[in-house]
Formats: structure tokens, C-alpha cells, sequence
């Protein structure tokens, strides 16, 4: 990815060289500041990927909206408020999305999906980063850079108790 553009070139495995020039294939591909993107290839050759460009973090971000979207790709909003969603990860049980936002404070919140409430998990003045659900639904796995490095961290995915370094 390169200014919020993914692009793909040949490759060849045998002699791990790269064939040709690369072709850019989807504009506004969201981006972090260190160039990664949000995007994943299946097997069969889907790509999947978070619209949105180039994201700042404690900058502007774009606002979005949270939505469901059918097997059959019809999209319901969720009647969250609009806000500078970065990552969202559905829990184990479906009832609820952990959700990376990213303002002037960036970090973890959960969407209940049933009460439709939004509540702010983490609280840190570091940026807090990627959650992750434990597969039991208890705990939400972050990255964050507090102490000046990075590490990862869980907490209660209700919110109580602390943030505890891994």
C-alpha cells in the first residue's frame, strides 16, 4: 500500500523476485501513519478491505458509521453515533463489537448491539490499539504504547476491574 492506494505485482516464487511494475487496484484503502493497511486476501483470492485513507493518530479521522451487513450485502446501520471507527471486532457470542476509535484520546470501546450503548473500555492517556476478544467473550486482548514501548494488555471485556500488562 502506498498514499492509501493497495496495489499488487507479479511474483515469482521460485526465484522470490517480483515480475513486472505494480498495479494499483483499490484507491482509499485505510492506512496507519507507519504505511500499514487494513485489508486481507482469502484463498480463493477475495480481498477484503477498510475504506476510509490515511488515518493520524491523535489527528483528524474520518467519521463513519457502524453497519451490518447481510450475506446477501444489504446494509443495516447499527444507530451508533458517528465516529472515527478504526477497527471492529465482533465478540465470540455476537452480542457485541469491540472497537478501536481513533481522536483525540485513542482508544478501545464496545457497541452492544442489544442495548445499543456505546461504553469507552479503555481509558489511558496512550494510544490503545487492535482489540482482540478472548475466545470466551471475558476479556479484550490491546495493544498499547504505555511506558514508551509497546505491549499488550486485556481487561475485562464489561470494563471493570484494571488494565493488566501481558
Amino acid at each position: 500500500a502506498a498514499a492509501s492506494t493497495l496495489h499488487a505485482v507479479r511474483f515469482d516464487p521460485d526465484r522470490l523476485e517480483l515480475r513486472g511494475d505494480p498495479v494499483p487496484i483499490v484507491e482509499q484503502v485505510l492506512t496507519s501513519p507507519t504505511g500499514g493497511s487494513d485489508y486481507a486476501v482469502a484463498r480463493n483470492g477475495t480481498l477484503v478491505f477498510v475504506p476510509g485513507g490515511r488515518t493520524f493518530f491523535g489527528g483528524p479521522a474520518l467519521p463513519r458509521s457502524l453497519v451490518w451487513v447481510t450475506r446477501q450485502g444489504r446494509e443495516e446501520g447499527l444507530n451508533a453515533p458517528t465516529r472515527s471507527y478504526s477497527v471492529a471486532r465482533l465478540s465470540p457470542d455476537g452480542k457485541r463489537v469491540a472497537l478501536e476509535i481513533i481522536d483525540q484520546e485513542t482508544d478501545i470501546w464496545t457497541w452492544d448491539l442489544t442495548r445499543r450503548t456505546l461504553s469507552r473500555l479503555t481509558v489511558d492517556p496512550a494510544a490503545d490499539l487492535r482489540p482482540v476478544w478472548t475466545p470466551d467473550g471475558r476479556r479484550i486482548i490491546f495493544t498499547s504504547a504505555r511506558a514508551g514501548a509497546q505491549n499488550l494488555f486485556w481487561r475485562a471485556s464489561d470494563g471493570t476491574g484494571a488494565d493488566e500488562r501481558l
